[in-house]
């Protein structure tokens, strides 16, 4: 029998989801907010497999706890890099994305357009989230509060500026990190790209050909820095960042053309470079940071994996990938606070990876449910408000 751990798994719950985004009610995550280019049609379908990548991590963490070990025991290198490099290529997506509009804008963006569309985009789901998380922490005490008033607005006043800032994992005595899976950690990154990084980066984009220097002296200087500091999780959330805006002016400055040929002969450098990435424990440091950064530089450069990246159901992911990201938790949270689940799950490696299928496909159900009531319908209001 397979051990709970074998990779098989990974590959066979990325698979039924895929098989699963295929059905018709998934035609709603057709309609996309965003344009869509052969650019970035890759992009689209990987933000789809990191969203369920990280889950897949966070259910190998949860049967730590299930057999009784903490959520933060170690586990197999395979499974935390599914989670970790995800976070590892979200920044980068980021980074690519935000850096060519830049570029093409010559550094003079719109900022106050771009601040309150990024809020809109972020913000709805986000305290949709928060929202489930806080009922479920006062659910579970009644009502009742366990901390003095002036500890619990403390405790609450971070959760206002969403994900902003770091959020504390107690909540009126309750563990509240475990119900999200902690997701909300990556936000506060990427609003410091937004407010800090991109604005001061822009400065080198309004001179021809500068942006390439630019992207390639910080990509060197932080690669130096995480060498020297292989502890430093902001040098290496930071590098990655530069790692996507390094990719994108390399677009900029050089016609990529990925043949179909080399298409096929990349896909399969691809897989032998996620290979090489299963040995490293962690993906936050430089040498497995540099091993995905020449992944996500063919996938931009039209390297869709086998067709995979650009399959429909994929892409299709990738729409509900933000809404899977940050309610994913609260859904294997929920499923798994039933004892009778729990009993299922621990009895048989077959049963709790079936149990993981279904939540994966609750996840992207509920995910559909708040792209379209909240996510879509917000990003709606910031565009018409930035206007």
């Amino acid at each position: 029998m397979l051990g709970v751990f074998n990779p098989f798994y990974y590959f066979f719950v990325i698979a039924i989801l895929l098989i699963f985004a295929k059905n018709p009610l998934f035609n709603l995550a057709d309609a996309s907010w965003h344009s869509t280019t052969n650019r970035t049609v890759n992009i689209d379908g990987l933000r789809g497999i990191l969203a369920l990548s990280v889950l897949v991590q966070h259910a190998a963490f949860l049967h730590n706890s299930l057999i009784g070990l903490s959520w933060q025991i170690p586990i197999p290198n395979f499974f935390n890099q599914t989670g970790q490099a995800s976070v590892s290529l979200f920044f980068m997506i980021t980074g690519f994305l935000f850096w060519r509009k830049a570029v093409e804008a010559n550094g003079r963006l719109r900022w106050g357009k771009l601040y309150i569309t990024r809020f809109f985009r972020i913000a709805p789901v986000y305290y949709f989230s928060v929202a489930i998380v806080l009922f479920i922490v006062f659910y579970a005490s009644h009502f009742h509060l366990r901390e003095s008033p002036a500890k619990l607005m403390k405790e609450l006043f971070p959760l206002l500026l969403a994900g902003f800032y770091k959020v504390g994992h107690h909540i009126n005595g309750t563990d509240a990190a475990i119900i999200n899976a902690s997701v909300t950690w990556t936000l506060r990154y990427e609003w410091e790209y937004y407010l800090l990084i991109l604005p001061i980066s822009a400065i080198f984009t309004r001179r021809v050909g500068w942006h390439i220097w630019y992207s390639v002296s910080g990509f060197v200087l932080l690669t130096i820095i995480t060498i020297r500091s292989p502890s430093s999780h902001s040098a290496i959330a930071l590098l990655e960042f530069f790692g996507g805006m390094l990719c994108a002016s390399i677009h900029e400055n050089f016609i990529l053309v990925m043949s179909n040929r080399m298409n096929f002969i990349f896909s399969f450098v691809v897989l032998l470079l996620l290979l090489l990435l299963a040995f490293f424990k962690t993906a936050y440091q430089t040498a497995p940071f540099l091993i995905l950064w020449v992944i996500f530089l063919l996938i931009t450069s039209g390297c869709s994996i086998f067709g995979l990246l650009s399959s429909r159901a994929a892409r299709r992911l990738g729409e509900l990938s933000f809404d899977i990201y940050l309610l994913h938790g609260i859904v294997l949270h929920t499923i798994f606070n039933f004892q009778s689940v729990n009993n299922f799950a621990r009895s048989s490696t077959i049963y709790f990876w079936m149990l993981i299928i279904l939540v994966a496909m609750l996840a992207a159900l509920v995910a559909m449910a708040t792209h379209l009531l909240i996510e879509v319908p917000g990003i709606g209001f910031g565009r018409k408000l930035s206007r």
